[in-house]
C-alpha cells in the first residue's frame, strides 16, 4: 500500500510474471508498464486507478480477463493490442473513448458491450478480433474509425451512429446481418467490403 504510480515500462518484457496483485492505492499506470509480459494471466485493477497509458498491456498474450475501474473514461491507443487470450472485458459505465488499436488482434475476445455514452471508437480498435460475434454501435458514437472491426468474426451488427469512416466491417467473412437504426446519415466507403456471407441488410 502507498504506491500510486507504476511508471513507463516498469515491468515490460518480463517473461516470468504470471499474476500481478496491485494495491488499492494505485492511481496511474503509465505507457507500456506491462507490455510484453508474455506469461501474465491475471491482474487486478483497483477502483482508484484513473489512468491507464498507451500499450500498457500490449502483447500480454496470456492475459484472460480485464475489468476496468469506474474512474477510467479512456482506453488508450494499443492498451490491450495483441492480447491473444483476452476473452472477457468488462467496460465501466463511464468509458467515452476506445482509441486506435485498443483491442487490435485480441483473437479470443467474444463479447464487448459498447455502452450508451461511448463517443469515439478509433481506427483498427477491434481489428482481427476473430471471436467477436455481435456489435451494437450506439447513437452516442460520433466517430467510428477506419477498419474498426475489419477482418473480425462479427456475425451481427447494429449501427446507431450518424456516420462512419471507411472499411468498418471489410473482410468480415462471418458477417450475416447489419441493421441500420433511424438517424444514420452516412455509410463510409467499403463499409462491408468483401463480406461474402452477408445476406440481410436492414434500414
Amino acid at each position: 500500500e502507498g504506491i500510486e504510480i507504476i511508471g513507463e515500462k516498469a515491468f515490460a518484457d518480463n517473461e516470468t510474471i504470471v499474476t500481478m496483485i496491485l494495491p488499492n492505492s494505485i492511481k496511474i499506470i503509465e505507457d507500456e508498464a506491462f507490455s510484453d509480459c508474455i506469461m501474465l494471466q491475471k491482474i487486478n485493477l483497483p477502483q482508484n486507478i484513473n489512468y491507464i497509458g498507451k500499450s500498457a498491456f500490449a502483447n500480454c498474450v496470456k492475459l484472460i480477463k480485464v475489468e476496468l475501474p469506474q474512474n477510467i473514461d479512456t482506453i488508450n491507443k494499443s492498451t490491450f493490442s495483441r492480447c491473444q487470450s483476452l476473452s472477457d472485458v468488462i467496460l465501466n459505465d463511464n468509458i467515452k473513448i476506445i482509441d486506435d488499436l485498443a483491442f487490435y488482434k485480441c483473437k479470443k475476445l467474444k463479447n464487448i458491450n459498447i455502452k450508451y455514452g461511448i463517443a469515439y471508437i478509433g481506427e483498427l480498435a477491434f481489428y482481427m478480433c476473430n471471436s467477436l460475434q455481435s456489435v451494437n454501435i450506439p447513437e452516442t458514437v460520433t466517430f467510428l474509425g477506419n477498419s474498426s472491426f475489419s477482418s473480425s468474426g462479427v456475425i451481427f451488427a447494429e449501427i446507431g451512429c450518424k456516420s462512419t469512416e471507411r472499411d468498418i466491417f471489410s473482410y468480415c467473412k462471418k458477417l450475416k446481418e447489419i441493421v441500420f437504426c433511424e438517424g444514420v446519415e452516412k455509410i463510409g466507403a467499403n463499409f462491408a467490403y468483401d463480406c461474402s456471407n452477408l445476406v440481410n441488410v436492414k434500414f
